[in-house]
């Protein structure tokens, strides 16, 4: 709720200092921020009360000036925000996003300037900050070595054309817009138990993504009801397909070089294939009378991939801890760090990385197994496994890929992260960590040097 805030603590708060320093409103005129700053009012809450449910979507922007504020995932705090830090900023402008932790106060009363949703709009913050961050990251970003960067719509980076995977932009179909047929349907508990099974009895999907139950909820939530006639095709062969399918009523038929080699009916899913790994399919799949399919565009499977367990967190900052690179940030700069990473799912021989490429993205292996191919340096491969790092070097320098990575395993799941996301969530620059990563492994070789003196 809204007090009056202390005068002495308005007066010794430097708000405007603190609004030039996030990465939200970078780019933004002197005269901007003045106008953001004006916006902020003064709020307190009583101890423990709870500022942002967990899973809930939108929110105000924080800027702590007494007390504390906790961050929580069920039966379990992970990290405190004090005065000078701020919250609030991802859930203001990305509002389709549900909160992956709830927020409360402390165990004292907390103090906060901000920065509601009406004011940020009524300033129009959305678009000119999108306008700022597109203006910008459009000078470090083109066409590089073959691999087109572009940026979406949010400002943040959208992957290379190639190699496609479940994050890129979406495939024309050539059977016409499906999406034109679409009606967000309210669903009956018989229509939520059909996708629910329909997805859970995917195997590969089940296998490779591992969803959670709350996951698995937001797939029958998000999915839409599409009417498919007769004798569409949803993807042909050599066709990407974009979406994931479970057919509420009709029949199907997959098809092989003209062939029919299985009809799919009602309670069934597929097209996980192209969603998960961005390859063209091998099969064309047509309605072989008027249908009915719930559909799973790949912007609803990407909020899917967002919402992440309090266990599958944990797991993020355990590689993270280990990994030296990040020694220097705290738990809860570690925890922010691994909740912002995103899943990418790869197959067996596919590469992450062609000799030539362009790295724009942090990797960090965390299920499957990866070979760098250094035989053209007469060095051979060089296995990755979990917690394994690569990416950094190549981004430090601003130079190609000098070698292939490719999938050794049936499947890999890396996590990524683009290098602007992940300078300012880390707090260095790439060059910062590269030098890090380079100290440690001098320091490992010296290492092993006076061992092998000691054994003489």
């Amino acid at each position: 709720h809204r007090k009056s805030m202390p005068s002495a603590l308005q007066a010794s708060a430097n708000i405007l200092e603190l609004v030039r320093s996030m990465p939200l409103f970078q780019g933004l005129s002197n005269e901007e921020l003045q106008s953001v700053t004006d916006a902020f009012e003064a709020r307190v809450f009583e101890p423990e009360a709870e500022i942002v449910p967990w899973g809930s979507k939108g929110g105000d922007l924080h800027i702590i000036q007494s007390g504390e504020a906790c961050f929580s995932v069920p039966q379990q705090v992970y990290a405190l925000h004090t005065p000078g830090e701020f919250f609030g900023d991802q859930l203001l402008t990305k509002r389709h996003i549900a909160s992956p932790h709830r927020i409360t106060a402390g165990n004292t009363p907390l103090f906060t300037v901000c920065l509601s949703q009406a004011k940020f709009d009524a300033l129009d913050l959305q678009r000119r900050t999108r306008q700022k961050h597109k203006k910008r990251n459009s000078k470090v970003l083109g066409k590089r070595g073959g691999a087109t960067h572009a940026v979406d719509e949010e400002g943040g980076f959208s992957p290379p054309s190639s190699p496609a995977r479940s994050y890129r932009e979406a495939p024309a179909r050539t059977a016409g817009p499906l999406s034109a047929r679409a009606i967000d349907r309210e669903k009956g508990a018989e229509d939520v138990k059909l996708i629910l099974d329909g997805v859970k009895e995917n195997a590969h999907l089940m296998e490779v993504l591992q969803p959670t139950d709350a996951q698995i909820q937001i797939i029958a939530e998000q999915v839409v009801w599409v009417s498919v006639p007769a004798n569409t095709f949803l993807y042909r062969e050599g066709e990407i397909c974009d979406s994931l399918f479970v057919i509420h009523d009709g029949l199907f038929e997959v098809l092989e070089r003209g062939r029919i080699v299985q009809k799919l009916r009602g309670g069934q899913s597929f097209g996980e294939l192209g969603l998960l790994y961005g390859s063209k399919s091998k099969q064309s799949v047509r309605a072989a009378r008027d249908s009915v399919v719930w559909e799973l565009g790949h912007e609803s499977f990407r909020d899917v991939l967002k919402t992440k367990s309090t266990s599958r967190l944990e797991e993020y900052v355990q590689i993270l801890r280990k990994a030296s690179v990040f020694s220097c940030l705290s738990d809860f700069g570690r925890g922010v760090l691994a909740d912002s990473l995103e899943e990418a799912f790869f197959k067996l021989d596919e590469q992450v990385l062609a000799e030539g490429d362009f790295v724009q993205k942090l990797y960090i292996v965390f299920e499957g197994t990866l070979e760098v191919d250094r035989a053209g340096a007469g060095v051979g491969t060089q296995a990755l496994t979990r917690g394994d790092i690569f990416g950094l070097e190549q981004m430090a320098q601003d130079q190609p890929q000098p070698w292939t990575i490719r999938v050794t395993s049936d499947t890999a799941m890396l996590l990524t992260l683009d290098k602007e996301a992940l300078e300012v969530l880390a707090d260095m620059t790439v060059s910062d960590m590269a030098s890090r990563i380079d100290n440690e492994d001098e320091e490992c070789q010296q290492g092993e040097a006076m061992k092998h003196c000691d054994s003489l």
